[in-house]
């Protein structure tokens, strides 16, 4: 509970607007691993983070009440994308470090348009569909950015 005086000096009782948050991360696993700081949407809603490595400019973009990360890979400079989707994460994004390096793992996925692509009852349905979340992706970094998918 929050108190809040308005104009007027009459103090009232607020409830904070509670967001679900559906998707299964952890922002520092994104810290570890990508080795930048987020930008977070004054709203708490989205997490920007921006990676510059080897002429190439990485995005991501975390928004956790959709299941959704959008990737947009550039070169450096450039504003315009090479390369821009969107995945919608229902096995949640994990923090790996083994003999290829340390990545990040989107379990459970599927690509889609936008991050609202699959809201409320579309999501439910395309959850219980039996081959609807069958990608795995994962995200290194190091020694340079590589997207890879199973």
């Amino acid at each position: 509970m929050v108190t809040w005086h308005g104009a007027s000096g009459v103090e009232s009782k607020i409830r904070p607007m509670k967001i679900a948050q559906l998707l299964d991360w952890d922002e520092n696993d994104f810290l570890h691993c990508l080795e930048v700081q987020p930008v977070v949407e004054d709203d708490g809603l989205e997490f920007h983070y921006r990676v510059q490595k080897n002429g190439l400019a990485l995005a991501v973009t975390v928004i956790p009440h959709c299941n959704s990360v959008i990737f947009s890979l550039s070169q450096e400079g450039n504003e315009l994308p090479t390369l821009s989707f969107c995945l919608l994460v229902m096995g949640g994004v994990s923090y790996h470090k083994d003999k290829r390096g340390e990545h990040l793992r989107f379990s459970k996925c599927m690509i889609v348009n936008e991050p609202y692509s699959y809201y409320g009852e579309e999501l439910e349905e395309a959850k219980n569909e039996k081959h609807t979340f069958n990608l795995t992706a994962e995200l290194f970094i190091k020694p340079h950015i590589r997207i890879k998918f199973d």
